[in-house]
């Protein structure tokens, strides 16, 4: 540390014992005395691993919730509707089930 202040710097650290790395965030402030002289640090260093493995999982399921929207909307776009009285009433389903693995095909 040379008097430098650090915030939230993101490291990952692997050896052999842990291939796979632990995430560490790093936050530093040099230590000045009253004439404004550098005469230490502090540095402190958290463990994020978990939180980084939670932020990629949650990344995933939002991904895989999007292609699952993207799906019911493809389905429900393919639907022909036709109105009855006050309501509405599926009549027919408007395309082939290979649409389906290409959304937007039936809108």
């Amino acid at each position: 540390m040379r008097g430098e202040s650090v915030d939230d710097v993101e490291l990952l650290i692997r050896n052999r014992e842990r291939p796979d790395g632990v995430s560490i965030s790093v936050n530093a402030r040099p230590l000045r005395d009253d004439a404004g002289e550098l005469r230490g640090g502090i540095i402190v260093l958290r463990d994020i691993t978990e939180m980084k493995k939670t932020e990629s999982n949650l990344r995933q399921t939002v991904q895989h919730l999007q292609e699952q929207a993207e799906l019911m909307e493809t389905i429900f776009n393919c639907i022909a509707w036709t109105p009855i009285g006050d309501q509405a009433r599926d009549v027919d389903f408007a395309c082939p089930a290979s649409a389906l693995m290409a959304p937007g095909a039936c809108s």
